[in-house]
């Protein structure tokens, strides 16, 4: 995963150790200081796309996916244990893949500049069980713009790649890359130039870090810190992951109430709970965009305590209560409770 003075994980099927290098950085920084320069920067704060990749995730059933997420917005230290797709590792010019062949025969660019990301959010979309109506696909795209070719050639061409997917899917090598997945994040740490990261894998080890490092910011899937990083040109001293901790990672249910972990997704909880609660599910729809939502969190969302958070609207509608944990115990507060100001 990584050890004091190392980063270690999977890019287009190469063990990568990254040294000397701040936890601070961003995936896309990284990636175009490798001469990966497919990954462009349009944005920098997760709205255009044209940095999307993939990453291999977990469903909310626990299946291997891939996921389509936005890496000017994704400290390299997240990165940690993970396997990375970029544009480049989809395919090339001698060994396209489908998405790309369908993009290029159906004249899906034009300047290319934002073509890359489209690439890669199409290749999510390529493997997903879900993706079933023209409706599941303009969600898929939500979170590219182009500004030059247009959407209709893009979407045919999306259209014509999924509809043959089924015949070309069983000899993947992408597929096979899921079917043998076994390498989740577990256990990381990470210091360079008086910067820590930390990624605990208990709720325990995660408190008594939080004491240890009382200047550390939690982080989970940065779409909001990113920005801090990214706008502001913050640098943080200490980095403390929660998306590795087990006990924030569930979503379960008794006779009475759903509980849902703090640093779940909220695709996860879009595709376990949206059709029991058709509000919650509706607003997720229409939240950010698909990258944004494959690495952001409910629990990360409540506590920015952001005037314009889409959550809490929500959340006070159903009468849902919020979870505290610390070293000394656990209480439950109602949601209403949970915002002072």
């Amino acid at each position: 995963m990584s050890a004091r003075n190392v980063i270690e994980f999977q890019l287009n099927g190469e063990k990568i150790e990254a040294r000397n290098i701040s936890p601070n950085t961003t995936l896309l920084e990284f990636l175009r200081g490798r001469s990966l320069t497919g990954s462009k920067e349009g944005c920098a704060e997760g709205d255009c796309g044209a940095c999307s990749v993939a990453i291999i995730d977990r469903d909310a059933n626990g299946k291997p996916t891939y996921r389509a997420i936005n890496s000017c917005l994704v400290p390299i230290c997240l990165l940690a244990g993970r396997d990375v797709i970029s544009v480049e590792g989809v395919g090339c010019s001698a060994n396209m893949h489908p998405v790309q062949r369908t993009m290029a025969e159906g004249y899906g660019s034009q300047c290319g500049y934002c073509t890359p990301g489209f690439i890669c959010s199409l290749f999510e979309g390529f493997y997903r069980d879900d993706l079933k109506t023209g409706d599941d696909l303009d969600e898929q795209l939500a979170g590219n713009l182009c500004r030059c070719t247009g959407y209709r050639p893009i979407r045919d061409a999306a259209l014509a790649a999924f509809s043959n997917r089924l015949s070309t899917i069983g000899d993947d090598t992408f597929a096979s890359r899921l079917k043998n997945f076994d390498n989740d994040p577990g256990a990381a740490e990470y210091e360079f130039a008086g910067e820590k990261f930390f990624r605990p894998t208990s709720l325990t080890e995660l408190l008594r870090l939080r004491k240890e490092n009382p200047e550390a910011r939690l982080i989970a899937g940065a779409t909001e810190l990113g920005l801090d990083i990214t706008k502001r040109y913050k640098k943080f001293p200490t980095l403390i992951s929660v998306e590795a901790v087990s006990e924030l990672k569930e979503i379960k249910s008794t006779a009475t109430e759903w509980h849902i972990g703090a640093a779940v997704t909220l695709t996860e909880i879009e595709d376990q709970l949206g059709e029991e609660f058709p509000a919650l599910g509706d607003m997720l729809r229409v939240f950010g965009s698909r990258q944004i939502r494959n690495r952001a969190t409910m629990g990360g969302n409540i506590v920015t305590a952001s005037p314009i958070g889409d959550s809490a609207p929500v959340l006070l509608a159903l009468d849902a209560k919020v979870v505290l944990a610390s070293a000394s115990g656990d209480r439950t507060l109602p949601i209403e409770e949970f915002f002072i100001s």
